[in-house]
Formats: C-alpha cells, structure tokens, sequence
C-alpha cells in the first residue's frame, strides 16, 4: 500500500501487487495490478500481464525463460 507516491498523477491510497499463475496452455501468466481507493470504492488503474502459451514454452531454453520472465517482471523460474 502507498499513500500519496510522488509519481502518482493524483493523491490518495494505491495498492499494488504482483501475480504468477500457471496453467495447461499457459504455463507462464504473470504481472501485476495497482488500484486507486477512491472514497470507498477500490478501481483497478493499471493492468499488466506477461503470457507465455505452452506451444511457445515448449520452443524456449531455460535460459531464455529466465530472461522472459524477467522482463515480464514474474517470480524467478525454477526448473
């Protein structure tokens, strides 16, 4: 939780957190979402997702998959 940041465009509470799921056709689903607490009510403001679909994962070395996941900002890989 923050309140007020200084790059924020507006003042208030921002919540954020960071995601990372698998699933049988994407085995790598990851990112992170921020919300605004405006009065009462919670507005997701900011959406990003990394996706890998499982005939992609299945092409990448593991080397590779370290810097995928990286740069989409998701948990280290373990193999």
């Amino acid at each position: 939780m923050y309140v007020d940041p200084p790059s924020s465009p507006k003042k208030g509470v921002y919540i954020a957190t960071d995601f990372d799921r698998e699933y049988a056709s994407l085995p790598i689903y990851c990112g992170y979402l921020v919300w605004y607490l405006e009065g009462e009510e919670l507005r997701v403001i900011r959406e990003d997702i990394g996706s890998i679909s499982s005939v992609q994962f299945s092409k990448i070395n593991a080397e590779d998959l370290l810097t995928i996941k990286t740069k989409f900002r998701c948990k280290p890989l373990t193999i």
